[in-house]
């Protein structure tokens, strides 16, 4: 069977022991994961009693087991009553902050406990505390959206780690306004103040490796949008000749037309203050743009002032480095003083209601009218934690509207049109989030002159547990992850093939994964 192999990622749902032997890498096994339930995450129909077949670090086919041939040195992997399908992708993380208000003291002020440079210097010398949140999330590949210089880094130290998801990042983020978090030394707000420092820095960005160009657009009385709108612009077309995407934070809609307008490849974030109109729907189309609608990071800001991190995240802290976790249980030790007074976070629980409302009615607009959609969560912020709030995510935009039925498959299948290439995983076509999978996807490193080649796509493998068919617990019970490379070869009947590079399983965290299940 023709698969489009080369946009694999794979999960397998699978019991808690090790699927693959951990002391021999995947480019010297012969393998073959039969009976399951296969998700290719492209939108086709999944293949039931499946076969999918690895051989030299190359996948070289997948279909059903009637049609399949199994190789006679192949070491069988029996999936029956599991599901096989792609992992996730987070294209809005960031790993220069904590999942915590050490790392935002602008939310809540713990510098006195928690000395904002020791905790920078923490997080650069120990990102695999995130990393293995994500693995154990499912999650194979993320994108860092804005962080301090060092976090450029991560893609060459997490290529060829098991023990990582693939991470591209943005360095330091273009910003219009100054939330002073910053480092004597070290800086991951810029601030241009003209067209002539916006291209400054974004060929400075280029030359020290920023897989995109990210602005922080927020007009202020002292900088309005009037006055930040050609700064945007050369910023835009400066990214547009060195060939890197520009990725734009843009909340209100006029904001987020001129991101639009100046060429934007990504909105990060919702239009939260109002409806969208046509010409902005058009514009967005036209230009190709992606819309991460980010619904749920403002929550974890409600819970931080509120000095409550609530049942959800409370589950979340079995998932995240046990560092991570007993500083999230500090939430509730916040004096009197320092928490608003009721009347305030009742006003600001209103006020973020009506902004998700505003959300998920311009998310399904944008969808209808087939604006491409990605799924990211804002890892980092305030009680936004690196990889368990996927699944809190997700759940959101499945809940925005039934209409969005391809909910899961925006966290995970690259699309093969774009225009800037953006290395972020997309959607081409929709799926029912009843199909039980968070499929995942590959973050692209080629380009699209012509549509997407799968040259050079970056994939990876995760394991999870048994789940029923219209449930998605499946998405989080993960096993084991490990990694595939997308190639350009084809096998001798023509099929594109994946090359996987290792395999690793999650339970190097000693400890079995397994979480609540929650139907659609």
């Amino acid at each position: 069977m023709r698969l489009p192999l080369a946009a694999f990622l794979f999960a397998v749902l699978i019991t808690p022991v090790t699927l693959i032997a951990q002391s021999a890498p995947l480019t010297s096994q012969s393998l073959a994961f039969t009976g399951a339930t296969v998700y290719v995450g492209d939108g086709t129909s999944p293949i039931q009693d499946g076969v999918v077949l690895v051989q030299d670090g190359r996948i070289t086919a997948v279909g059903p087991r009637d049609s399949t041939p199994i190789p006679t040195t192949a070491n069988v992997i029996d999936c029956t009553g599991r599901f096989l399908t792609p992992g996730l992708i987070d294209t809005h993380v960031h790993y220069s902050q904590t999942g915590w208000a050490d790392g935002r003291p602008d939310a809540r002020d713990e510098r006195a406990r928690f000395p904002y440079d020791r905790t920078m210097a923490e997080n650069a010398a120990n990102p695999e505390r995130f990393h293995l949140a994500f693995l154990l999330a499912g999650v194979t590949a993320v994108f860092d959206v804005g962080g301090y210089p060092w976090t450029r880094a991560l893609e060459t130290t997490t290529e060829n780690s098991p023990y990582a998801p693939h991470v591209v990042a943005a360095g330091p983020l273009l910003a219009t306004y100054d939330p002073k978090l910053t480092l004597p030394d070290q800086q991951q707000f810029v601030f241009p103040r003209t067209e002539k420092e916006a291209r400054t820095f974004v060929r400075s960005h280029h030359a020290f490796g920023s897989r995109a160009i990210k602005i922080w657009l927020i007009p202020t009385p002292e900088r309005p949008l009037a006055q930040l709108t050609p700064i945007v612009h050369a910023a835009g077309d400066e990214a547009r000749r060195l060939g890197v995407p520009l990725i734009v934070h843009a909340t209100d809609l006029d904001s987020a037309r001129v991101a639009v307008d100046a060429g934007a490849a990504l909105l990060v974030h919702s239009v939260e203050d109002s409806a969208i109109d046509d010409a902005f729907v058009a514009a967005a189309k036209a230009r190709g743009t992606f819309y991460c609608p980010t619904l749920t990071v403002t929550d974890g800001y409600a819970k931080l002032y509120a000095a409550k991190i609530g049942d959800e995240v409370a589950r979340q802290l079995a998932d995240v480095h046990p560092s991570i976790a007993e500083r999230i249980r500090l939430t509730e030790s916040a004096d009197d003083a320092a928490r608003p007074p009721a009347r305030v976070l009742e006003a600001m629980a209103k006020r973020f209601a009506l902004q998700r409302e505003t959300m998920a009615q311009n998310l399904v607009r944008l969808h209808a009218a087939g604006v491409r959609i990605v799924m990211g969560t804002d890892a980092g912020n305030p009680l936004t934690l690196h990889g368990p709030s996927v699944y809190v995510e997700m759940e959101a935009m499945q809940a925005a509207a039934t209409a969005i039925s391809g909910g899961w498959r925006r966290a995970t299948s690259p699309t093969c049109s774009c225009s800037p290439p953006i290395p972020v995983p997309t959607c081409a076509r929709s799926a029912p989030c009843s199909r039980s999978a968070a499929p995942a996807s590959c973050i692209r490193a080629n380009t699209c002159a012509n549509g997407c080649s799968p040259r050079a796509q970056r994939c990876s493998i995760a394991c999870c547990s048994k789940a029923t068919a219209d449930s998605r617990s499946s998405t989080k019970t993960v096993r084991s992850v490990g990694r595939c490379r997308g190639a350009a070869s084809t096998t001798s009947t023509g099929s594109p093939t994946a090359t996987c590079s290792r395999s690793e399983t999650c339970t190097r965290s000693s400890r079995s994964i397994r979480r609540r299940s929650r139907s659609c």
